[in-house]
């Protein structure tokens, strides 16, 4: 099933502070029988940036029958790699290239930068 919502390492960030507008779209993938992705590179980066104590948060949050986390094949490198390139965020990147695999809304915290990667009407949330 393709999800229909990326989260990027910004979005994660929200869910770890508690944003609703981040609940309500996970609940919304939930109603539409649908996913949200979220691709490894920016689960590891929220990792790193949110103290140890909050770690549960994200535990929990990437086992929820909604979400699914998104690998990087070897082939996939080449193309994430670039996109990250032209923000410097590799974690962006993996969530633009995760978006546009499957043609998904991209929930994000750094919407220009997100902008700069996808087509002026790409669908982009900002939390």
């Amino acid at each position: 099933m393709r999800p229909h919502l990326v989260l990027d390492t910004g979005a994660l960030l929200a869910y770890v502070k508690g944003s609703e507008h981040v609940g309500r779209h996970l609940a919304d993938a939930a109603d539409l029988a649908s996913t949200a992705a979220i691709p490894a590179i920016c689960l590891a980066e929220a990792y790193a940036e949110i103290h140890h104590d909050d770690h549960h948060y994200l535990d929990v949050l990437h086992t929820l029958p909604v979400v699914g986390v998104y690998d990087l094949t070897a082939g996939d490198c080449p193309i994430v790699g670039g996109l990250g390139s032209r923000t410097g965020r590799l974690g962006l990147g993996h969530a633009v290239f995760t978006a546009l695999s499957n043609a998904a809304l991209l929930l994000t915290s750094d919407p220009l930068d997100a902008r700069r990667l996808l087509t002026a009407d790409w669908p982009i949330e900002q939390v």
